[in-house]
């Protein structure tokens, strides 16, 4: 079974990396001191070079180069301004990160720090390691070398000052700008930068609603349960990577699940009539996990869902009743787990397709249709005898 979703699998993968190459987040840019507010293409790698800007969804991006705009960025997340480099490695102007703003700017892009003070642009380059020669055990042995120019340059721009220094910073992004923003701060000339988004997101949802089930039976083909439409509740935790993308929430669940399925077949002849009558009812829980992606902003926006799930602690009461008519009068035969083939806890696998709307504050509402197919909990583990299907709709909130 699981065989046949493969392909629907690859398509929605492929479908998430085409609109994951067009990742256009709400942002702004600034041209000639004005802002102008739209939608900014994220491309971690390549935003050092041009902004790529749309006023609205359906609108024609218009691309960006460094000296045709002062800077771009997302909102709530991180900023780029063209910074003149004026050197012959590099081009002349470029679009860097903004890392700090205050007494001292602190810029990266590709490697490099950018650290513009009192309009003098000192640029922070790690050379390569090199290969010196040392007495180690009274041996002259070949060493590596870590380059640390650059803690002598660091030096240099905070002169001491506030009783900082840099002898004990690594060559990282985080220990730099730690120090420049302490810096900064000393010197009451300190201007708070918009955090980055994190990587990784923890968000949850709660839905509600209604499904419908049909069960069939391998060794009971004359049979076809149709279960009573119920309600059910599903919780999900649902995890994302807002700095890559915000269009694939990846979500475990938690689903109780209590069905009730009849069947019946009513045969007669001259000499009687015989009416069969079997009821199963089975509780367990679902365990989902799913790839959920969304095909624009994740709080107002189309998705489709990818899902599969296991049931856990399956509890089942089988009933089957026969009754027979004849001319002389009627009899009646009742006997439960009357099917042989033994239990199991279900598996299965979830199409979904909805739409999810911004609220108030952090909360989103959804509406969602699913379909499963599914192993039944009819059967063995190594070969199920029984098999279901779902049709759900939900409604739900989430942050």
């Amino acid at each position: 079974m699981i065989q046949k979703f493969l392909p629907l699998a690859c398509l929605l993968l492929c479908v998430s990396s085409v609109f994951a190459q067009k990742d256009f987040r709400p942002g702004y840019i600034i041209k000639d001191r004005d802002t102008v507010k739209g939608l900014v293409a994220f491309r971690s790698k390549h935003n050092a070079e041009a902004g790529i800007f749309k006023p609205g969804k359906k609108d024609k991006a218009i691309t960006y180069a460094p000296g045709e705009a002062i800077a771009y960025g997302f909102l709530g997340d991180k900023k780029y301004e063209a910074i003149d480099l004026g050197t012959i490695e590099v081009p002349k102007k470029i679009f860097a990160l903004v890392l700090q703003k205050g007494a001292i700017d602190l810029y990266y892009t590709n490697q490099t720090y950018l650290l513009l003070k009192d309009n003098q642009l000192t640029v922070l380059q790690r050379k390569p390691d090199s290969i010196v020669t040392k007495t180690i055990y009274g041996e002259r042995r070949p060493v590596f070398a870590a380059d640390v120019s650059y803690v002598q340059a660091l030096n240099n721009l905070i002169a001491s000052d506030c009783g900082l220094n840099a002898n004990a910073v690594l060559f990282s992004r985080n220990q730099i700008s730690e120090l420049i923003g302490d810096y900064n701060k000393c010197k009451n000339d300190y201007v708070e930068v918009k955090n980055f988004r994190p990587f990784v997101s923890i968000g949850a949802s709660l839905a509600v609603g209604l499904y419908k089930s049909v069960l069939t039976l391998d060794t009971l083909p004359g049979y076809k349960f149709k279960g009573d439409v119920a309600t059910v509740w599903q919780f999900d935790v649902e995890f994302t990577a807002p700095r890559l993308t915000d269009r694939i929430v990846v979500s475990l669940g938690l689903q109780p699940v209590r069905s009730t399925y009849r069947a019946s077949t009513f045969v007669t002849s001259s000499v009687q009539t015989q009416q069969d009558d079997m009821t199963l009812k089975v509780r367990y829980f679902k365990i989902p996990l799913s790839v959920r992606y969304n095909f624009g902003s994740p709080k107002n926006s189309l998705f489709v869902r990818l899902a599969a799930w296991q049931g856990i602690f399956q509890k089942k009461d089988v009933r089957f009743t026969t009754i027979r008519t004849t001319r002389t009068g009627s009899a009646v035969h009742s006997s439960e787990d009357n099917v042989k083939n033994g239990y199991r806890n279900p598996a299965g696998i979830t199409l979904g397709v909805g739409y999810d709307k911004a609220i108030v504050s952090r909360f989103r509402l959804f509406g969602e249709f699913r379909y499963e197919i599914n192993s039944g909990f009819v059967g063995k583990d190594i070969h199920p005898f029984s098999a279901f299907n779902f049709m759900y709709v939900l409604v739900g909130v989430g942050i």
